[in-house]
């Protein structure tokens, strides 16, 4: 099973409280990217051609791209192993479900 054996379900739990982990990094790089936006917006002119910005915060808008790129990922992919993981752990209650590598792959198989 996905426990490994009679015990808890680690690849669940592991699966789980990685993507909170992932989850929580970005949420810090989202407040990060907030706050880089916000120092930016100090710089920065809205105009009728579009928004223009002093040289002097070019440095915080990268800040705010990079932050907000990863912020995006580690939302999706805490979201993804969160979800996995809850689903995993919900098939193995009962002992039915199986996860392992065999010849040709990985299988995983469970009951409905």
């Amino acid at each position: 099973t996905a426990s490994g054996g009679g015990g808890a379900p680690v690849l669940p739990l592991a699966l789980m409280g990685g993507g909170a982990l992932m989850a929580g990094a970005g949420g810090f790089f989202a407040l990060r990217a907030v706050g880089a936006r916000g120092t930016a917006a100090s710089g920065c002119t809205q105009t009728a051609g579009g928004t223009w910005c002093l040289d002097s915060v070019g440095e915080d808008l990268q800040r705010d791209r990079s932050s907000s790129l990863v912020a995006d990922v580690g939302f999706v992919l805490g979201g993804v192993a969160l979800a996995t993981g809850t689903v995993l752990f919900v098939l193995d209650l009962d002992g039915a479900p199986a996860v392992g590598v065999r010849p040709g792959g990985l299988v995983i198989q469970g009951q409905f």
